[in-house]
């Protein structure tokens, strides 16, 4: 919380705030003592409980005092008042260096200048046995006199501090995480040196490193390892070298391109054995910088020219030594080997255990580490896979790799940062250049890249290309098999998954059979003939007993559960869930848990058991964020959010929904992405945020048209008709459906789309349409008949009838709607009361309370625009039954929800009734002006021919009889 000027800390007086940084916020303030201005840093009382940060702070403090040098922040005390924190320092009347280059890169004689008191201060700092950790031009002031000083020490530890004794792995430090833990990495990603990167123990040369990439920003105005995501900075640190900057500014004397490119060096051995030393060569350059050159004589150019070839001959030595590829130890080779047939196979557990036993029998097979990564994340460890990535990378940058294999390391990067694009010329590359008994291998990891780009063609292709190579190959039938399912090519993928298992079966491949094994009765589940799958799934679970594989027991498990539930005993597929899900927690297999969580809470959903299925979810989601699956993590909150839809609670659904979209745009899940877009979009149109739900849902189509995926799609335009009919723009929502309608597909996936078509006819006048469209639809359902359908089409038959003024026939259609979607919970049923209720209004039959009784059965409902609509049907009912001052009381409440979203055909009616309702002249003659408006906006809206036909519907011309358009 910013702290009031005027406010006393300690002896101190505060002024103004100055800035904010993730230790704590800096104000000016005035020492009354002393009479100087000086800087507070305050620690967030929210984080003062926190020790890590705590010791962080006064860590910063301790160090900075002890240190007593023009470059660096001079402290004067540190304080504590009430629960709040603070240091006093020295107060700096300047910019930061990062403002300073807000303006482009530097002059060489300033930044050298600067470059120079940096040094200055960072060798004072060396000398007492303190590194900085955090050096960025953020943490550098330059006064108004050009003096630099070094700030924040907050990340410093003392060199010779044995905290940090043992070698750490790096991992990535978040908020409120602890600072102080063996291989965090801590500081700006950007200025990092590559041992820091890597979560290497550090000493004054990561400094250095650092030292070198501010000059170089200095100078070329450019960030030296910059990219998109931290880990691509990260990996460009580790393995890649910048331009040279007087590449970029031909204005960089050599000899500083020479002091940058020491600095910068990946090894620290090879950069400034004291940073002294730098001090001193930056300072004799600067005091040398545009004096006329020396001139050579005869005895230089000798010197030289000696000097020059025990170079060249050195260099020629070491690079013979030097040039032949790492090579892996035979048992490393090994493993890798069957780590990579079993990536291909798809059984990533399988791979991942044989990759950790390749890194265990070499810890520099760089290869190993990265696949060891790709497996990770393929079971949706994604936090571990960038770890061991990073590794890889550190590993590579120590050794030395073949081309081929610097590219497969490449593409193992990109595709684990989810870079599909980038990978695809170094796949391409690697199947052209292979030998023949490697090629159908490389084809496959092409295939497998397409199959991740939703290029479903092109990895079918790929797979083909395997075959016709080695029509023997087991696991590209299997893949073929996969890519062909995810066509809907059924038949087809079950061959090739039978022929999978038939070629498993001859190499006497157990963990390849059991996958063929599972991918069939996915198949054969998900495709409603679950009966089929049951032998198969029996069998697979034999197979993985009597191997020991835990892991593809558990995950078919799941799979016998699911198929249980969809023969009708579910009593029995809650058993085997939860065996299931028990066994995996055991074995502490987290995202299998977390699977087998959410498919358990999703049969409790389908099943309308709301309770039991919030439960499940709730507890994947602790199990996922506690085994860091982040991947099942949104999964879990995405299915919160689409739980809360149904229960009607918007607000807590939009938060869950949105922290699963976070997941899913920043990790490249792309279908993920459109599916969690689509029941957001719901979320808003729940909320009465039309237009955002709108704009979100368009976003959705456009992306879930990118992807060819129809029965998306369909869900998308059905949802966006939806909205647009509530929002009252009925011709846009019609264009909606027809086109969902034309869309290739069954029929069956399109009915819903077909009965909102039905609805818009009728509401826009074309009765003929209207009809013709519910009859094909009662056509469809004849072969199977849907009891939530069939409610729909009631309902509509209800509300022609009820437009034509035939209130009998209506209340006979709305009472079979009721029927037909009792126990559904959709909302047919719903609107079926209300039509029911609106016939015994203007029949005169109504009984006391019950239309009251409607609208709180609306209102209970939490969907403000049908409950408005609900207010706005019973005013006309009412104004047509004479009791006018009700009639304009339940007008103006729905007046205040159109009003608010501009919605032009339903305020053009709510104006109708509330003119027609008043009895003060005045006030009638008000709502038949905003009637007129409204009117004249919905017809610049609307195509012509639908506002002619709107405005000829019985109940419209019997509302507007009188009033004069």
């Amino acid at each position: 919380m910013t702290i009031i000027p005027g406010t006393k800390l300690g002896p101190y007086e505060i002024l103004a705030p100055i800035g904010s940084g993730g230790m704590g916020e800096v104000y000016r303030a005035l020492d009354p003592q002393l009479g100087r201005t000086v800087a507070i840093k305050v620690l967030p009382e929210d984080v003062s409980a926190q020790q890590d940060r705590l010791v962080r702070f006064e860590n910063e403090a301790r160090l900075a005092s002890s240190l007593n040098h023009p470059n660096i922040i001079t402290i004067y005390s540190i304080g504590c008042e009430g629960k709040r924190r603070y240091i006093a320092m020295e107060f700096i009347d300047g910019e930061t260096l990062q403002d300073r280059m807000e303006a482009g890169r530097m002059p060489v004689k300033q930044a050298l200048n600067v470059a120079a008191q940096i040094a200055d201060g960072l060798a004072k700092a060396h000398e007492a046995g303190i590194i900085h950790r955090d050096l960025k031009p953020k943490n550098i002031m330059i006064t108004r006199d050009g003096i630099a000083k070094i700030l924040d020490f907050g990340l410093s530890k003392l060199a010779r501090s044995d905290i940090d004794s043992q070698a750490p792995t790096a991992t990535f430090v978040g908020p409120g995480e602890g600072l102080t833990q063996p291989g965090a990495i801590m500081g700006t990603v950007e200025y990092m040196s590559p041992e820091q990167a890597a979560g290497r123990l550090l000493d004054y040369r990561s400094d250095q490193f650092s030292m070198g990439s501010v000059m170089y920003a200095m100078l070329t105005g450019i960030r030296p390892f910059h990219r998109d995501t931290a880990v691509q900075t990260l990996s460009r640190i580790i393995e890649d070298e910048p331009q040279p900057a007087n590449e970029i500014n031909p204005e960089v004397p050599p000899s500083l391109q020479a002091v940058i490119q020491r600095c910068m060096k990946k090894n620290p051995q090879d950069r400034y054995d004291s940073t002294r030393e730098l001090a001193r060569e930056l300072r004799e350059m600067e005091s040398t910088w545009n004096m006329p050159p020396r001139r050579w004589g005869r005895r230089d150019y000798i010197r030289a020219s000696i000097g020059f070839l025990i170079l060249l001959m050195a260099g020629i030595g070491f690079w013979m030594l030097v040039r032949r590829p790492y090579q892996p130890n035979s048992a490393a080779l090994g493993w890798y080997a069957r780590g990579t047939a079993a990536m291909h196979s798809m059984t990533f557990e399988t791979a991942r255990r044989a990759f950790d036993q390749a890194v265990a029998a070499d810890p520099k097979f760089a290869l190993a580490c990265a696949g060891l990564a790709r497996a990770y994340d393929e079971l949706d460890y994604s936090e571990r896979a960038k770890e061991w990535m990073l590794r890889a990378m550190t590993v590579a940058q120590e050794t030395r790799l073949s081309g081929d294999n610097q590219k497969r390391l490449r593409a193992s990067e990109f595709m684990v940062s989810r870079d599909y694009d980038r990978a695809v010329p170094l796949l391409r590359q690697l199947e052209d250049t292979a030998g023949e008994r490697e090629r159908p291998a490389a084809a496959l990891d092409f295939g497998w890249l397409a199959q991740k780009r939703e290029d479903t063609e092109a990895a079918a292709a790929a797979f083909e290309r395997a075959l016709k190579m080695n029509p023997g190959y087991a696991a590209a039938k299997l893949q073929l098999g996969f890519i062909l399912q995810r066509r809907g090519q059924n038949e087809p993928a079950l061959k090739c998954f039978d022929e999978a298992l038939v070629l498993y079966n001859a190499a006497s491949d157990h963990e390849g059979i059991t996958e063929a094994l599972y991918q069939r009765a996915n198949l054969l589940n998900r495709r409603s003939r679950a009966s089929e799958a049951m032998p198969s799934i029996d069998r697979a679970i034999a197979v993985a007993r009597a191997m020991g594989n835990r892991y593809q027991e558990i995950s078919l498990q799941l799979l016998q559960s699911s198929a249980t539930r969809k023969l009708g005993q579910n009593e029995r597929a809650g058993e085997l869930a939860q065996q299931a899900i028990d066994a995996a927690v055991a074995e502490n297999m987290d995202n299998l848990a977390t699977r087998g969580m959410i498919a358990l809470g999703n049969a409790f959903l389908v099943r309308g058991d709301l309770e039991p299925a919030e439960e499940q979810f709730r507890r994947a989601l602790d199990v996922a964020r506690r085994g860091k699956v982040r991947r099942y993590e949104a999964l879990a909150s995405l299915s919160l959010g689409s739980l809360f839809e149904q229960k009607r609670r918007p607000e807590e659904a939009k938060r869950y929904i949105e922290a699963a979209m976070s997941f899913y745009s920043r990790a490249g899940y792309r279908r993920e992405l459109v599916q969690s877009m689509t029941l957001l979009g719901g979320t808003l149109h729940q909320l009465g945020e039309f237009d955002e739900g709108i704009k979100v849902l368009r976003e959705a189509l456009a992306r879930a048209t990118q992807l060819r995926d129809t029965a998306t799609e369909i869900r998308i335009r059905e949802r966006l008709a939806e909205i647009l009919l509530d929002q009252g723009n009925w011709p846009e929502a019609l264009k909606e459906s027809e086109q969902t309608v034309g869309l290739p597909g069954s029929d069956t996936e399109s009915t819903y789309a077909r009965l909102i078509c039905s609805s818009l006819y009728w509401r826009l006048g074309r009765r003929q349409d209207a009809e013709r469209s519910v009859a094909d639809v009662e056509q469809l359902l004849k072969k199977n008949e849907d009891r939530q359908l069939m409610s729909w089409i009631r309902l509509i038959h209800a509300e022609i009838a009820y437009a034509d003024g035939r209130f009998e026939k209506a209340g006979m259609y709305a009472r079979t709607a009721i029927s037909a979607g009792q126990g559904t919970g959709d909302f047919a049923a719903l609107d079926a009361k209300l039509i029911e209720t609106l016939v015994s209004i203007q029949t005169g039959t109504v009984k006391a309370g019950q239309y009251a009784g409607a609208l709180h059965e609306f209102d209970k409902s939490k969907l403000a625009g049908r409950a408005a609509c609900a207010r706005l049907a019973i005013a006309e009912a009412l104004l047509a039954g004479s009791n006018r001052e009700a009639a304009r009381q339940m007008a103006l409440e729905a007046l205040t929800f159109f009003e608010q979203r501009g919605i032009w055909e339903s305020m053009w009616r709510g104006h109708l009734v509330a003119a027609r309702a008043s009895l003060e002249p005045t006030e009638a003659e008000a709502h038949r002006t905003a009637a007129r408006s409204a009117l004249t906006r919905l017809r610049s809206l609307w195509p012509a021919r639908d506002a002619n036909t709107y405005l000829q519907r019985p109940d419209i011309k019997r509302l507007s009889s009188d009033m004069q358009f």
